[in-house]
């Protein structure tokens, strides 16, 4: 085997590789038959010598205008005229001086005249100090000659003057020093560049560099992969050149304590920046010096920089030095759009690039970021884009390459006015440039090129006229490329009819084919971006047949179309309309072999149109239709399988039926291609002109292509009543064909039996009827078989059924075949070996023997065959024989048990019988098509015969009753009605007896029946009846006939069918009772006569336990009620249930359920009852009991549940089902009440928000188990009146957030935006979120990211739904307006509605009603007026400007701009300070006011890095806290000085008042002491000078007591006086003195400013008392 195996792999390779040779030896046959055509055309240039055209750019030299050679205009010119012999070119330099006839003439044939691909500006000029790169590394020199091309001939390795681009390098610079000179090949980094003649950084500097674009120096490599992305170093040199690298840069930095250096290759940020540098300032430094987007994301993201606070400042520095890169990074990294940037003078950011001095640096870099990579995410699309302002015309685009500012002006035109050429060059410049972009026919049209035109003739720059001619040039055969290969379907006269093609027509087609073919010889192989566009104009030809093109290109330059190769999908059979189970499962992709590489002979013959079936959908709709064809459709009407495709798939169509999709495939592979003409004529065209090419008939059948064969039979070129063995191409393939034994053509055999054998394995249905209507049905045999034996072998149903149509048919399938293994076998036989069941089957309904020739079958066949579904279709087959067999076996024995005398033993042997064979079932009868009862069967006996055989002869009656019930139970809707009917004409006309409710009572009390006569006549029954057994069908008259027997087993039926009919009935009962609200007590007494009745129907074994029943009729009616249960009560569509968000998703049938139906009506004893009684409560219904009871304020059975024990459903679960229906019925009060009930044993979890990628069915779950979406909910549909109570109990107590309320209404909307009137469900959405902000004070500018989510689907379902073939009502239009205000209000506040407006063309295929995406759109440009009275800011505007522009009115203070961004915020942000104090010292603006991030001016200039205005807020607020706190510590103290002032006057007052108050009091009794005080003077005067009372006590009490025991009876009158007042007197003294400044001044809090009046108790005294004073003091 393994030696098999590497010769048979050798066989292959040496096979692929003779293949690859002889293909390669056509190609070289075909150009020598080109080189010594006998009559070769004149106008055909030498192969391998390039012709010249007028218009043409070229080289010249050795001539007299050559000068020496340091003005490249001199020796650079265009071809002016071309004659016999001669070219005359026109210098650039003459064109400059004004001389357009100094011609210069060379002849056609001089190598000193070449052509100029070059562009016609370089980047330097003479003079310029450069650096070159040599072999010994970088040099510098000066620029000494442009386009030094002299320099050609001097280098070893060009030998002669490039003939297209790239065929060799035209050198850009010649550049000396003092010693030697150097030509720069390329204008390019990578061999010139400029010499910096200063730089950023000196020796010495500190800097920080980017380790990973480090150049490493010795062993530095390791430490510069070991630091992080940048390395703190200092620089000690500039300017290191004669490396193989030029460095800007030496720097030295530290690492493992030792010092190593580096070079740094670039003097930009993105390589080398300064220690400590602001983050800002770098980020406008990079984006001048054009780094990288990485780099610029970079400094964005560690530096945390939002550049979206200073958007069109850094849109403005980007612009201004024409950044690419930063352009690409603001509109992808950053979601700032500067597709659709435009300032007040109508330039959109092409316009502004034009009017930067490095416009040509950004188209160079757009060429080559458009070649290298077309991922949209990094491209910025500068050709066109949605157009933002289109309204009606919604399909329209944006063309930003010609869109015009307000001057009238494209971006082109300002790049002539200003005189760039540089620029212009490099925009349309094929090698670096846009050209291969604009040259597409959707970017310049035709009045846009005419103004072009224009402005570069009245510029008269002559090298900016030489750009724009050649690029119309180039243009036009860039055009002509790109209709030829257009992807849709045209003919060669629509393609010659347009206009970039009508040059093809008419007398100089010849010479505009010349030019087009030298375009693409030119650039197929130069340009890698659109080579596959070039190789494609010739390969579309070819496919398409575009004949007259091909013959004039062909003429032109023949080596385009045979000098390469084509690639073509195969259209080979795949074994797709065999049987589906032997076809190989295709899973869409294709392999190698699919795709062939041919030659444009055999690119003719396969054609365009490959077989890329993809799906086998529909495969056996396929065969049926075949079917039907085959057998059904008549020849006049439907004349072949072709035609019946066509018709079947139109009228398929029509109903868009996808199983049609399958069937269109074949339709293609049995009709001509619509290019055959073309590419025969194609082929005809290179038969004559080469000769040597040979067509390959076996081709063209291999690839089912009729009309080939027919053009080569035609020809001659197959000769087909010729010997097969004749034909070379025959024999080289005879080893592949499955028709020819041992690999050998019988020498009998013709070329057209061979065909026609070819065409059946090859599947080519269309050739094989061709060759046989043609020259007729080849009748001989092919090694022992003929045509239908081996389609049989083939599976090939459909030349089965052509030949089934065709007279030739007899004598096919008469034919037995003698071919090994297939000896004697029809057709038939050999279909049914290979596994083809479907082509068998259409075989036998085409009624062909099923014997073969020795007497074996069809199914002998299909078990010998090597497929499983061959094996599976006999052994049914089989099966379905054995029926009728197996039938009258079961009978015969069940006879035979029948008339066994033992009754017991032959009933059990009977009914063991009957179940296991199933031979008394209708369905066995029917399957063996015995379709009545009375219709003679097996052994002759009918089905009615056999029961009374089997009933009559049995003794046991529980068997008859057995068999009787099991016939009259079984479930008649599987079989017939007609079964039980007569063929007898009498027995027709028999009728059926209905019994009611008086026939039911009489036969239950004449059968005993007492318990079932007691329910009969209960209310419930009143109208039961049922059919008489005896007389509902034949089936007890034939299997009992006449007599006791019949009356009993009649009985027992009727009792059983009674039993089924009032356990039916009881289950109505029930559902009636649920649905109109009937007493517990009834529906208990229904419930126990239903369980009693089925109790019956189990015990007398019409059904068991389980309830698997054998008899299927009862089945359904035996099964106990339980909650599961549904009452079939349909509530209206208007019903609230529909409206709820847990049912709004169930159909009406759901909606019935027992529990739903109990806690919507509010049934609360009838749920309470089976809450308590019935069997089948799960955990969902108690909770959609309490959701539903809650929402229709059904407090008592909230109670129950909440309340109750032993529940299913956890507590937590039923209370959030209470909050959810309370929130859907927006009753605050109750889910207050619910809260406070229930809030310290119930905890309501917050919902958990969706992953970004939540699907229809996650948001349908979350909205269904969102309290807030139940809340929303109940404000759209059940509340005119929004007073928002709710929502604030769930902001209030539940804690929700605003950005929790608006994330579920997000979620809301998203889930219901598809309703059915969504116009009128989102306007009171829409009302319900302005009433929501009113209430709730929500701000829509700090939660943007929600709010413009909501605005888009409210934008977009507008557009949607207006803009279809709606009837517009006044209704809409109301909607439409409260809508549209909303939207402006939200503008207003700062949301940012562009983006919304991005997409509402996403529906403009409807037709258009209204103006609501027309308004939408006004309201876009009023937000962005709005946005341009910025302008003034944002553009650098003076402080005195602005000032002004604020004091008019035209800009106010509280105006928000994008973002949400008021002044203060954009100040901060473009570093500002000047009107940032303004604004906040005199306008009064707050620094705490928020932007639409929630940010405030601190955080602002914070995330713009502005250093000036952070700096500025942050001193700022520092000194007004320390002013704060100096101020606050100042009125303190004045607050405590004035209190001290206070308390001291008040004092005062209190000493007066006191004072005044005492002596009014004691005046008598002082005055009567004074007077007694006088006598006792008097008497006691001279005694008391001789004692000393200094000793006396202070106080009152002590003197008192000396007096009293003086024994002075004048004095003892007013004791009882002295002791009431002298303990007041004390106490009110020694408060006084305790009261002092130091208590009333610590007594006051440091933290605290004391209030201007403190109340204090009047008793404080103060005065400069002693302490020891006492009352009797001041008495005294």
């Amino acid at each position: 085997m393994g030696k098999k195996s590497r010769k048979k792999g050798a066989a292959v390779d040496n096979t692929k590789a003779a293949r690859k040779e002889r293909l390669q030896e056509r190609r070289e046959q075909q150009l020598e038959d080109l080189d010594r055509d006998d009559e070769p055309n004149d106008d055909v240039a030498e192969p391998g010598k390039r012709q010249f055209f007028v218009g043409d750019r070229v080289w010249f030299t050795g001539h007299r205008s050559w000068g020496d050679g340091s003005n490249p205009n001199a020796y650079r010119g265009i071809v002016k005229r071309v004659d016999a012999d001669s070219l005359y070119i026109l210098s650039l330099q003459s064109m400059t001086d004004g001389n357009y006839t100094d011609f210069v003439e060379f002849p056609l044939d001089d190598d000193r005249v070449f052509p100029d691909f070059c562009d016609l500006t370089l980047r330097f000029g003479v003079g310029d100090q450069v650096l070159c790169k040599t072999n010994n590394g970088w040099e510098a020199r000066n620029v000494a000659y442009l386009w030094p091309i002299r320099e050609i001939k001097k280098q070893e390795h060009l030998d002669v003057e490039p003939q297209y681009p790239g065929h060799y390098v035209v050198p850009c610079y010649k550049c000396e020093d003092k010693t030697s000179a150097i030509a720069a090949p390329f204008d390019l980094d990578r061999c010139i560049i400029k010499h910096q003649s200063s730089f950023r950084f000196g020796v010495g500097d500190s800097v920080i560099f980017s380790a990973g674009l480090a150049m490493a120096t010795g062993r530095s490599a390791i430490q510069l992969k070991n630091k992080s992305s940048w390395i703190q170093g200092t620089v000690t040199a500039i300017d290191i050149l004669g490396l193989e690298y030029y460095a800007t840069y030496k720097c030295v930095f530290d690492g493992a304590g030792k010092q190593y250096s580096c070079h740094v290759t670039k003097d930009d940020d993105e390589h080398i920046a300064r220690k400590d540098a602001d983050p800002r300032s770098r980020l406008f430094e990079a984006i001048e010096q054009d780094c990288s987007r990485s780099h610029l994301k970079y400094l964005a993201t560690t530096s945390s920089i939002d550049v979206t606070t200073f958007r069109d400042l850094v849109i403005t520095k980007a612009l201004d030095f024409a950044s690419y890169q930063a352009l690409s990074w603001l509109q992808h990294e950053c979601s700032i759009d500067v597709l659709h940037f435009k300032d007040k003078r109508g330039n959109n950011f092409l316009h502004k690039i034009a009017y930067s001095s490095n416009a040509a640096r950004f188209m160079k870099e757009a060429g080559r970021v458009s070649k290298i990579c077309p991922i949209p995410e990094w491209t910025l699309d500068i050709h066109y884009t949605k157009d933002l302002e289109a309204a009606k015309d919604d399909n329209r685009l944006l063309y930003l390459t010609t869109a015009l500012n307000n001057n009238g002006e494209t971006w082109l035109q300002i790049l002539v006015h200003r005189g760039d050429s540089h620029a212009l060059d490099a925009a349309l410049s094929p090698n670096v440039g846009l050209a291969w972009k604009f040259a597409s026919s959707y970017v310049f049209g035709k009045t846009d090129l005419d103004s072009l035109v224009e402005a570069v003739k009245k510029s008269k720059n002559v090298i900016m006229q030489c750009i724009f001619d050649s690029f119309i040039l180039f243009r036009a055969c860039n055009l002509q490329c790109d209709e030829i290969t257009c992807i849709l379907p045209q003919t060669e006269d629509d393609l010659l009819q347009k206009e970039s093609m009508i040059v093809f027509q008419g007398d100089e087609a010849p010479h505009h084919a010349k030019l087009l073919a030298r375009f693409i010889t030119d650039w197929q192989e130069h340009c890698t971006h659109e080579r596959s566009t070039l190789e494609r104009v010739c390969d579309n030809i070819v496919s398409n047949g575009f004949s007259r093109l091909f013959t004039l290109l062909c003429d032109a330059d023949s080596s385009i179309f045979l000098n390469k190769n084509y690639r073509r999908w195969s259209n080979e059979d795949r074994n797709e309309f065999i049987q589906p189970e032997l076809s190989p499962i295709n899973d869409g992709s294709y392999s190698t072999y699919d795709c062939l590489d041919v030659d444009i002979a055999m690119a003719c013959i396969i054609g365009c149109k490959g077989n890329m079936s993809q799906s086998y959908d529909g495969r056996y709709y396929y065969f049926s239709e075949l079917k039907q064809h085959a057998l059904s459709c008549y020849p006049s009407s439907c004349p072949s399988w072709l035609s019946h495709l066509r018709i079947m798939t139109d009228q398929k169509n029509k109903c868009c039926d996808r199983n049609v999709d399958f069937c269109k495939k074949k339709i293609p592979l049995l009709e001509d291609d619509g290019d055959l003409r073309g590419r025969l004529q194609i082929l005809d065209y290179l038969l004559r002109c080469h000769p040597s090419i040979e067509l390959n008939v076996l081709e063209a059948i291999k690839h089912r292509q009729c009309g080939v064969l027919r053009f080569m039979v035609d020809r001659g070129l197959v000769q087909i009543e010729s010997n097969a063995s004749s034909n070379s191409f025959f024999m080289k393939n005879i080893t592949k064909f499955q028709f020819l034994d041992s690999g050998c053509i019988p020498s009998s055999m013709s070329t057209k039996c061979f065909l026609c054998f070819a065409a059946v394995e090859y599947d080519d249905l269309q050739s094989l009827q061709w060759i046989c209507e043609s020259f007729g049905t080849p009748a001989e045999l092919c090694d022992g078989w003929n045509l239908l034996h081996f389609s049989a072998f083939m599976g090939r149903i459909e030349i089965v059924v052509s030949f089934y149509l065709h007279p030739v048919w007899q004598s096919l399938i008469v034919q037995e075949c003698q071919r090994k293994p297939f000896q004697n076998a029809y057709a038939v036989h050999i279909a049914a070996v290979q596994g083809h069941i479907i082509l068998v089957e259409l075989l036998l309904d085409m009624k062909v023997s099923t014997k073969d020739g020795k007497g074996q079958s069809i199914e002998f066949y299909a078990k010998k065959s090597q497929h499983t579904v061959a094996h599976e279709w006999g052994a049914e087959r089989d099966k379905e024989r054995e029926k009728p067999r197996a039938l009258e076996r079961h009978i015969k024995k069940l006879l035979q048990l029948a008339k066994t005398k033992n009754p017991h033993t032959s009933s059990e042997a009977m009914k063991n019988l009957i179940i296991s064979s199933n031979c008394l079932d209708v369905e066995a009868w029917l399957a063996c098509n015995y379709w009545q009862f009375d219709q003679k069967g097996p052994m002759g006996y009918s089905f009615g015969e056999i029961l009374y055989e089997c009933c009559s002869n049995s003794l046991n009656q529980s068997f008859v009753l057995w068999l009787c019930t099991r016939l009259y139970f079984g479930n008649k809707d599987e079989y017939p009605y007609y079964f039980w009917k007569s063929n007898e004409k009498a027995k027709q006309e028999h009728s059926t007896r209905i019994l009611k409710r008086d026939d039911l009572l009489s036969f239950t009390a004449d059968k005993g029946y007492l318990d079932l006569a007691n329910y009969l006549q209960k209310r419930w029954f009143d109208k039961i009846e049922c059919y008489d057994p005896l007389t509902r069908d034949f089936l007890l008259e034939s299997s009992l006939g006449e007599g006791d027997i019949l009356l009993k087993i009649r009985d027992k039926l009727l009792r059983a069918v009674v039993l089924i009919k009032m356990a039916v009935i009881s289950d109505e009962m029930f559902r009636n009772l649920i649905t109109h609200g009937g007493r517990p007590n009834d529906v208990d007494e229904v419930l126990r006569i239903g369980v009693a009745v089925k109790k019956y129907l189990v015990d007398e074994g019409y059904a068991n336990s389980s309830y698997r029943y054998e008899h299927r009729e009862i089945s359904c009616y035996v099964k106990p009620i339980d909650m599961s249960a549904y009452t079939h009560y349909n509530y209206p569509e208007e019903h609230s249930l529909f409206k709820q968000l847990a049912f709004c998703w169930k159909s009406p049938f759901e909606l019935s359920h027992v529990h739903i139906v109990l806690a919507t009506e509010g049934f609360y004893e009838l749920l309470e009852y089976c809450l308590r009684n019935m069997q089948g409560w799960t955990a969902d219904m108690e909770l959609d009991v309490v959701r539903l009871a809650a929402f229709y304020g059904h407090s008592s059975i909230c109670d129950l549940f909440l309340k109750g024990e032993g529940m299913i459903s956890d507590l937590n679960c039923r209370f959030r089902a209470a909050m959810l229906g309370l929130g859907e019925a927006c009753s605050s009060r109750d889910m207050i009440y619910l809260l406070e009930s229930y809030g310290n044993k119930c905890v309501l979890v917050k919902d958990e928000r969706l992953s970004g990628e939540a699907d229809y069915d996650c948001r349908k779950t979350y909205v269904d188990q969102s309290v807030v979406c139940a809340v929303l909910n109940g404000y759209i549909n059940f509340l005119s009146e929004k007073d928002m109570k709710t929502l604030k109990v769930l902001v209030d107590r539940l804690n929700y957030s605003h950005e929790d309320i608006l994330y579920a209404a997000k979620i809301f909307m998203l889930t219901f935006r598809y309703t059915r009137d969504s116009i009128d469900w989102m306007g009171r959405f829409v009302d319900l979120l302005q009433s929501t902000f009113e209430a709730l004070d929500l701000q829509p500018m700090y939660h943007q990211e929600h709010i413009q989510a909501l605005c888009k689907e409210i934008v977009e379902t507008f557009d949607r739904e207006l803009g279809c073939n709606r009837i517009y009502t006044n209704d809409d239009k109301a909607v439409e307006k409260r809508v549209l205000k909303w939207l402006g209000e939200m503008a207003d506040q700062g949301l940012d509605i562009q983006n919304v407006a991005v997409d509402v063309t996403k529906y403009s295929y409807r037709p258009r009603k209204n103006d609501f995406t027309v308004q939408f759109l006004e309201l876009g440009k009023r937000q962005l007026r709005t946005w341009s009275q910025f302008d003034v800011i944002i553009n650098g505007g003076s402080l005195k400007e602005i000032q002004d522009v604020i004091e008019q009115g035209r800009l106010s203070i509280h105006a928000r701009s994008r973002g949400g961004l008021m002044l203060t915020h954009l100040s901060s942000a473009y570093d500002r300070v000047d009107l940032l104090e303004w604004l906040v010292v005199s306008k009064g603006m707050y620094l705490d006011s928020k932007d639409g991030q929630h940010r405030n001016v601190l955080e602002v200039a914070k995330a713009a890095q502005a250093a000036s205005t952070t700096k500025w807020i942050v001193e700022r607020q520092a000194g007004r806290t320390i002013s704060t706190f100096m101020q606050r510590h100042h009125h303190r103290m004045l607050a405590i000085r004035k209190q001290q002032r206070v308390e001291c006057a008040v004092a005062n007052i209190q000493r007066n008042y006191r004072g005044h108050s005492i002596r009014k009091v004691y005046r008598g009794s002082l005055l009567h002491r004074l007077e007694a005080s006088q006598r006792f003077q008097e008497v006691w005067g001279k005694v008391s000078a001789n004692r000393n009372f200094s000793q006396i006590a202070p106080d009152w009490s002590s003197i008192r007591e000396k007096v009293c025991d003086m024994k002075h009876t004048e004095f003892m009158h007013d004791g009882g006086y002295f002791e009431d007042t002298d303990d007041q007197l004390s106490k009110a003294l020694k408060g006084a003195l305790q009261m002092n400044n130091n208590d009333i001044i610590s007594s006051t809090s440091d933290g605290e400013v004391l209030p201007h009046s403190v109340g204090h108790s009047l008793d404080i005294v103060e005065g400069p008392l002693d302490d020891t004073a006492s009352w009797l003091t001041f008495q005294m």
